[in-house]
């Protein structure tokens, strides 16, 4: 059986790494497997893109490009232009090679221009078998990748918060038709990375009848292991006898991650346990384009975008505690990165979040947008109040557990076949 994995990138985003991690977990388990991605960005000879050439490149930009300038206009924030994808522009990959072989079609993150619902469509033509991995919602709404607390897609979309049309014939409207068209002639199982999406999912009226399974994303436990934490703090350039709350993110300033939030909590820390700045520090890895030193009361040592895995791996290793402040995610691959370093977490009891981190028991969990609460989780593992030994070893014994190649792989071939 030859399966295909479909990514927009190799590298780049949440999506792509956990693609990347699934493609490693289902060769390490033997399948007969291949990925090919619209824009690679990694340096692995066997993960292929359609665009390998300059002017497929410059094509595939243009794609890229004329998606993003159509929808510009009919955005009601214009911050959110990468929260909401039409998929009116795409690539036709129906008739390559790679894809005639396979036998089963694994789909993952495919917008920004690479594949289209009229790709799909095409894709849907050859009658084969098509799993589809969502790690966001945008499979089931008609455009955004995070409803935010609307419940259109339930019934139908339209009036969509995203847009500044306010009509039930508005852009979502359109997208959520042609979606609707495209799912009933065509035979999809779909696949969410956690037990919450999946429950979401299961409420939309896109994917009734359709076979949902929720199956995490597979971790390399080998790479992410724990470390000495004065070797990582050394091999970061970090004071090797400071207490560092690590913050991480593709992007620093996506409100979805909830910084400000952990901006607030902090503040909180520090007017009530003033002492703590003189041993307590952040540690911050990620774009940013604002000085995060003029937000924070304590000492904030900025890394900036890691591409080195070493690098990833020792600012896990180097932190004391993780926080992830999410106002919705899937299942971030930052928190289980940071368990499988035996780091416990601190976090919003949000999205599929809670799936990974058990209060008290490798970590814990604050009411959703309650810096208070985060602040005295924070303040209950820089105290010791419950044995930190006992939340690192927890930590990693979680990870083994649960997302471990061997453990994931399995779950995927089964599907497969």
């Amino acid at each position: 059986m030859n399966i295909l994995l479909l990514n927009t990138s190799d590298t780049t985003g949440g999506a792509a790494q956990a693609c990347n991690r699934l493609y490693r977990a289902l060769q390490h388990a033997g399948a007969d497997v291949s990925f090919f991605v619209n824009e690679k960005t990694g340096n692995s000879t066997d993960i292929h893109s359609f665009n390998e050439t300059f002017f497929k490149k410059k094509i595939a930009d243009a794609r890229f490009a004329a998606e993003r300038i159509l929808l510009y206009p009919k955005l009601q924030n214009k911050k959110d232009l990468f929260f909401f994808s039409p998929a009116n522009t795409g690539l036709d990959i129906s008739n390559h090679p790679a894809v005639k072989k396979a036998d089963v079609l694994h789909l993952h993150w495919f917008n920004q221009g690479f594949l289209s619902l009229d790709s799909l469509q095409k894709l849907a033509s050859w009658k084969k078998k098509i799993v589809w991995t969502l790690h966001d919602m945008w499979g089931f709404t008609g455009g955004c990748h995070y409803a935010r607390g609307c419940e259109n897609f339930k019934e139908n979309c339209g009036n969509c918060p995203y847009l500044s049309e306010k009509t039930k014939q508005d852009l979502s409207a359109e997208v959520w038709k042609k979606k609707a068209a495209l799912y009933d002639k065509s035979i999809f199982t779909f696949v969410t990375c956690s037990k919450w999406l999946a429950d979401i999912a299961a409420q939309s009226s896109l994917l009734q009848g359709f076979n949902i399974h929720a199956i995490p994303n597979p971790i390399n436990v080998e790479v992410f292991t724990p470390i000495n934490k004065r070797v990582a703090r050394g091999q970061l350039g970090l004071n090797p006898d400071k207490y560092y709350i690590l913050f991480a993110s593709q992007n620093l300033a996506d409100e979805r991650k909830g910084f400000r939030y952990l901006r607030e909590a902090v503040e909180l820390l520090h007017e009530k346990n003033p002492e703590l700045k003189n041993n307590v520090e952040l540690l911050v890895f990620g774009k940013s384009k604002v000085d995060l030193q003029s937000l924070l009361p304590l000492k904030v040592n900025t890394l900036g975008s890691l591409s080195s895995q070493e690098k990833i791996v020792a600012a896990y290793n180097a932190a004391n505690l993780f926080v992830l402040p999410s106002l919705e995610d899937n299942l971030p691959n930052t928190v289980m990165e940071a368990l499988s370093c035996g780091v416990p977490v601190v976090s919003f009891n949000t999205g599929g979040i809670p799936e990974m981190v058990d209060d008290g028991i490798n970590g814990f969990l604050a009411e959703q947008k309650s810096s208070a609460q985060l602040a005295d989780a924070m303040l209950r593992i820089i105290e010791n109040r419950t044995p930190y030994e006992s939340l690192a070893e927890n930590a990693r014994k979680k990870v083994l557990e649960n997302f471990s190649f061997e453990k994931v792989a399995r779950q995927y071939l089964e599907v497969y076949k």
